[in-house]
């Protein structure tokens, strides 16, 4: 007997033994000759990833036992993907997770996911996710001097450039459209959790940067999706950091909330130690947006869209040994299936002194970056710091193996491959509006 045939009916054995358990009023699902016939509901929130080892990692929500009336009368799934209208799978799966090794560099694929139940009824397809397998890494960088005339953000700017540089990013001209692409399976029910970084009021995410993004947020769903769907968050002081720094705390209908994460935790243990615990609001979110600030640090080199995830645990402070390595990566793998979109807030920066020190890039970057990948990012935003350092007759920062920003080889190599370590920033990557 085939391989695939002693998996099914291992399956079937196992959803029978299930369903003795269940009660009469699951049979809605069967017609009047007692054989069940109801599709169970399609799966939901199908992410696909490519990891630089040349694979794409698939994930989607466990499958909650539901039937196309939303009625929990199923007893197990298995799934089957599909890429680009074709079965991917060669048996069917348990597991809400598939790894793609039969891929062609370059190429974009469109993956959906389908629940089968104990009677073979199928689902339809799951929302489609697209992907490009490796190839040339993209970032839509974007300079601007109307960022900032005369030291002082111009809001109105901010959004301007923002959303050409979504655009530009996403290749569709629909600034909603071109939101919704990066969000999966998104409905006016979903939140979506955004990481600023205030641990210094001289040099934090700039809120208009936050305003700029809620505002392309709600043109999604034809301009339906609730601003109070978007959470904005960081694990400091609310009194002496997050309020100071443009996000006072914030719960009103009809608006963005702004809150703090410190104290509110999920009570598992994450990222390997039992002195390390989620937070909450990422825990709960259905995607993360990740809006690093461009500046120095004086234990990794450089903290910028890996780093920033730091705020995301009960206790950064513990995680700084080494050089933050390998904690920086295996910090930035609990959330990397959430986070959608970075925004790299590089308007101004710092290349010199501590994660505290004000901006001292001169003149300023005057830039935003827009991608998905969180290790070209920080290699662009070393190579900025560094290209400064290097018109300041200062040393620059490594990220080899041996150096201080290593963090970044790590997380680009095995086991995390969070992003593309082959990324090559240059000269000319900017586009200047």
């Amino acid at each position: 007997m085939k391989r695939k045939e002693l998996s099914r009916r291992a399956f079937i054995t196992k959803a029978a033994a299930s369903a003795a358990a269940v009660t009469i009023g699951a049979c809605d699902k069967r017609n009047p000759m007692g054989t069940d016939i109801r599709k169970p509901s399609a799966p939901t929130g199908l992410q696909a990833a490519y990891r630089s080892g040349g694979v794409i990692q698939l994930s989607w929500k466990k499958h909650p036992l539901t039937d196309l009336d939303n009625s929990p009368t199923e007893t197990a799934v298995i799934y089957r993907v599909y890429r680009d209208g074709s079965l991917l799978t060669p048996s069917d799966l348990e597991a809400n997770a598939y790894t793609d090794t039969q891929i062609v560099e370059d190429s974009v694929y469109s993956y959906a996911v389908t629940a089968v139940d104990a009677s073979g009824n199928e689902s339809t397809l799951s929302a489609a996710a697209r992907v490009r397998a490796g190839g040339k890494t993209r970032l839509s960088i974007f300079q601007s001097a109307s960022l900032a005339p005369g030291g002082k953000i111009d809001a109105a700017a901010v959004r301007i450039v923002l959303d050409a540089a979504i655009k530009d990013f996403t290749g569709i001209s629909d600034i909603g459209a071109a939101y919704e692409s990066l969000f999966p399976d998104i409905t006016a029910a979903k939140t979506i959790a955004v990481k600023v970084n205030c641990l210094a009021v001289a040099i934090p995410t700039h809120p208009q940067i936050v305003e700029a993004l809620v505002g392309g947020l709600t043109r999604m769903l034809g301009g339906t999706f609730p601003a109070y769907n978007v959470i904005v968050f960081d694990d400091r002081d609310m009194a002496t950091q997050m309020a100071p720094s443009g996000y006072p705390a914030r719960n009103e209908a009809g608006r963005y909330r702004c809150q703090t994460t410190k104290g509110n935790w999920i009570s598992t243990p994450a990222a390997g130690s039992t002195t390390q615990f989620l937070s909450k609001v990422v825990n709960d979110a259905d995607y993360l947006v990740n809006i690093p600030i461009l500046k120095v640090h004086p234990e990794s080199g450089v903290t910028f869209s890996l780093k920033n995830y730091y705020g995301i645990i009960s206790n950064p402070a513990g995680a700084h040994g080494n050089y933050c390595n390998p904690m920086i990566a295996e910090i930035y793998s609990l959330a990397v299936d959430k986070t959608r979109l970075i925004i790299g807030d590089a308007i101004f920066g710092s290349y010199n002194g501590d994660n505290t020190t004000p901006p001292n890039i001169s003149p300023a970057p005057c830039s935003l970056y827009v991608g998905t990948d969180p290790v070209a990012m920080d290699l662009y935003a070393l190579w900025r710091i560094n290209k400064e350092r290097q018109n300041k007759n200062r040393p620059v920062i490594s990220c080899a193996a041996d150096g201080m920003a290593r963090h970044i080889t790590t997380a680009g190599s095995a086991p995390y491959y969070l992003g593309d370590l082959g990324f090559i920033p240059s000269d000319g990557m900017e586009t200047i509006l």
